[in-house]
């Protein structure tokens, strides 16, 4: 419960508390179904096949980059700036014109893919072939989640807009894993990702269901406005390459350690990376359900408001980051060997390397999504874009040295030097200090 006092004092840090916290809890158990998926499919189909499977997810979530192309920021922005106004019929608009696009560019991808899988059939191997050809479809399932997810948090629905993609579809695709399991086996990795096919078309249908139930009343057909629609591009294009240059960063080096040291390393370093995303739990619950306030007070003008939300967020991810980073130092090992098995505890050194990194990130609090949901789209894009090109280079550079630890290495370092150079943007630009000991 929110003390009355403090609702009274500050309202916004009390909703941010409400909100933050009901965010988080939602994230901690996204984070265990996510975490209890990878179990069972690592004990189930050991580290190869399940490096297959991790490679094979990786690469379709990079071809969902293009797809994408930024959407799910720009949705949310103007979702939220439609809200401000009294205007559904600005919201409808965005989202049929979003539509439209996440349509031209998955049947664009999807085609393109499908060209490369028949060029490189007989140079793949069997089973890696068959992942990929099964994984093409999952393309436009992210995007359309990630589209509805986006329209429900424009609207205020935080939690709502991560209920479907981040719980659901995960207990879905769970409980479809250890069913399929008990009655058939799962042994090679395709089986796995035809399972997890069927859990995203499941995530979506029901995005869709909430979506239906709080989108506004528009009493007549959306019109997209020719000169809206071009400012909307304008946005997007820096937007979409700040999503691809944040894919690159998240997925080079499972990519280029998938072709240097093979699937079983993969296997063994997607372990290491499933749990520094616990890590950044905090940071990703609470940039959720900051970026339409900051889009508002900026709409507003309210820059002493947006001064105070970018510090409190700033330090509730410290608190909330700080143990888990501990525990990972101290008893990573152990909880490796416990819960995925002996063959899996080289992941603790690159877990340890992943998890500072992560909370470097915390440290300089919600400035990404400040500056996007501000209009700076294009600083974004360029600290990103010197950021991954840092990122490969490192990779291609540390992984042929130190393997997985080489992986996490640069991962971790381009991840640092992204951070302070977004953090230094925010100064620069907004006159805001997102850093976590700044004062308010």
């Amino acid at each position: 419960m929110i003390p009355k006092s403090l609702l009274k004092r500050d309202p916004n840090k009390a909703m941010l508390l409400l909100e933050g916290g009901g965010s988080l809890a939602l994230k901690v158990f996204h984070a265990l179904l996510m975490l209890s998926v990878s179990v069972a499919l690592a004990r189930i189909l050991g580290p190869e096949q399940f490096g297959i499977y991790s490679y094979s997810i990786a690469l379709v979530t990079l071809l969902a980059i293009p797809v994408q192309l930024g959407l799910p920021v720009l949705v949310v922005r103007e979702t939220a700036k439609g809200n401000v106004r009294s205007d559904p019929a600005v919201v409808t608009a965005i989202w049929t014109w979003s539509l439209r696009v996440i349509f031209y560019a998955s049947a664009l991808v999807i085609s393109a893919g499908g060209v490369f899988l028949y060029l490189m059939w007989e140079k793949l191997p069997s089973e890696m072939r068959m992942s990929l050809l099964w994984a093409l479809p999952i393309v436009p399932a992210l995007a359309l989640a990630g589209l509805h997810g986006a329209a429900l948090r424009g609207l205020g629905r935080v939690l709502m807009g991560q209920l479907p993609d981040h719980v659901l579809r995960l207990v879905f695709l769970l409980s479809l894993v250890l069913i399929w399991n008990y009655w058939f086996g799962i042994s090679i990795s395709s089986t796995a990702i035809k399972i997890h096919l069927i859990g995203a078309i499941f995530a979506v249908w029901i995005a869709h269901i909430l979506l239906r139930r709080y989108r506004p009343v528009v009493t007549s057909r959306p019109k997209i406005d020719p000169t809206q629609a071009r400012q909307w591009i304008h946005s997007l294009l820096p937007l979409g390459f700040v999503v691809a240059a944040h894919g690159i960063n998240t997925r080079t080096d499972t990519i280029l350690l998938g072709i240097f040291s093979g699937p079983e390393s993969v296997g063994i370093y997607q372990v290491s990376v499933q749990g520094a995303q616990a890590v950044a739990l905090a940071l990703g619950a609470f940039n959720l359900v900051v970026a339409p306030r900051f889009a508002a007070f900026h709409e507003k003008k309210q820059t002493e408001e947006l001064q105070k939300l970018a510090t409190y967020t700033a330090r509730m991810i410290i608190v909330m980051t700080l143990p888990v980073l501990v525990i990972f130092v101290a008893f990573g090992e152990i909880i490796i060997e416990t819960i995925f098995g002996f063959e899996y505890t080289s992941a603790h050194l690159p877990l340890i390397i992943l998890g500072v990194g992560q909370f470097s990130g915390g440290c300089f609090g919600a400035m990404i999504v400040l500056l996007n949901m501000t209009g700076n789209e294009s600083v974004m894009a360029r600290g990103l874009a010197l950021a991954a090109a840092l990122n490969v280079i490192m990779n291609l550079v540390l992984i042929p040295l130190f393997g997985i630890v080489g992986a996490a290495l640069a991962t971790a370092l381009s991840i640092t030097i992204f951070n302070l150079m977004m953090w230094n943007a925010a100064m620069r630009l907004l006159r805001i200090n997102t850093f976590a000991w700044s004062r308010p």
